[in-house]
């Protein structure tokens, strides 16, 4: 999508916006994560597995279980790990620590 076409998609949905009396604003990242955060956790899922590297977006999936988060952390370090720069989380989002990386720092 081009940045005109984003603009005037954005343009449409302030105006429908307004017509309900709602004003569209942009969401600071920090926020908007948190609101995620929350949303997952209200449905239980406590645990959240990413990746990224270089070159690469950023990938993430929630779990209810830290069995079946760490099953998922294993299987993307042996499928991911060999790329350069490549790191994997594993986050307890309830108590909001890191549970485990890779690769793991000295």
């Amino acid at each position: 999508m081009s940045d005109r076409e984003l603009d005037e998609l954005l343009n449409v949905v302030r105006e429908a916006a307004a017509t309900v009396g709602l004003t569209a604003r942009p969401i600071p990242a920090d926020e908007f994560e948190e609101m995620g955060r929350r949303a997952l956790l209200r449905r239980g899922f406590r645990y959240r597995v990413s990746r990224s590297a270089p070159g690469s977006p950023l990938a993430s999936s929630s779990w209810r279980d830290e069995a079946g988060a760490r099953e998922r952390f294993g299987e993307l370090v042996s499928s991911f790990g060999g790329r350069p720069g490549a790191v994997v989380t594993l986050m307890d989002e309830q108590e909001r620590r890191l549970v485990a990386v890779w690769p793991v720092e000295p």
